[in-house]
């Protein structure tokens, strides 16, 4: 009888047992399964909120941010704004003189000078002692010439009478001064103070044409150079 009342007793204590575990484990299971499901509702909010605020690194309009381009083009500008406060970038404040005549006389601007010349008059020749125009030329114009130094500061005679050619159309490309090539030639040479005139003469070889044009080599224009153009025009009647 007491083996019996024993053996009862240990069963019961061993079904208590086992079913105190059960209970645990599913009481733990469903705690885990509501941790994760709250776990699982915060990930989706947050997606959401972050879906809902706005894209900090888009350069969009409204945005507040500087958009690179724009910054670029910013500096850019202050570039440009710096290069016009430089001195000889600009324009020059001397206007363009066209269809002058012989004895007429033009004020020339250059990125360090400013000068008067006056073309004094131009003679057409066959040759030049003793030599004649190269093959390809018909004629040599020598051209008398005047410059007066309008500057602060002295100027070299030579460089400033430098940027002249010749030319029988407007829309080509003209000729140089070969004076250096002649001696019997009163060449230009030395500097010019401030105020003062000089006279001389340049010698160029040039094609027959109906009109002749004495001016600024147009490329030194273009290039800003020059700050303005010079021309004189005139035909081979006009020549001494």
């Amino acid at each position: 009888m007491k083996t019996y009342v024993k053996s009862f007793f240990f069963s019961s204590l061993l079904v208590i047992l086992l079913f105190g575990c059960s209970s645990s484990e599913e009481g733990n299971s469903t705690d885990s399964m509501e941790t994760q499901a709250s776990e699982n509702d915060e990930q989706i909010a947050d997606d959401e909120l972050e879906e809902d605020e706005p894209n900090t690194d888009s350069s969009s309009e409204g945005s507040g941010l500087i958009d690179k381009d724009e910054l670029n083009e910013g500096e850019d500008s202050n570039e440009d704004n710096s290069n016009k406060d430089q001195p000889n970038l600009g324009d020059g404040e001397t206007e363009d003189q066209v269809d002058l005549s012989i004895g007429d006389t033009a004020i020339v601007e250059t990125t360090i000078s400013k000068y008067e010349v006056t073309l004094d008059a131009v003679e057409f020749m066959d040759e030049l002692e003793g030599e004649a125009v190269q093959s390809q030329f018909d004629t040599f114009v020598l051209a008398d010439v005047t410059i007066k130094n309008l500057s602060e500061e002295s100027i070299d005679i030579s460089d400033s009478m430098g940027i002249f050619e010749i030319t029988t159309s407007i829309e080509s490309s003209g000729y140089p001064d070969v004076a250096a090539h002649f001696s019997g030639v009163d060449k230009f040479s030395g500097e010019l103070n401030p105020n003062e005139k000089a006279s001389g003469q340049m010698l160029f070889e040039e094609i027959n044409g109906e009109h002749h044009y004495f001016r600024v080599t147009p490329g030194l224009t273009a290039s800003n150079a020059v700050k303005n153009e010079a021309t004189w025009v005139f035909v081979e009647e006009d020549g001494k």
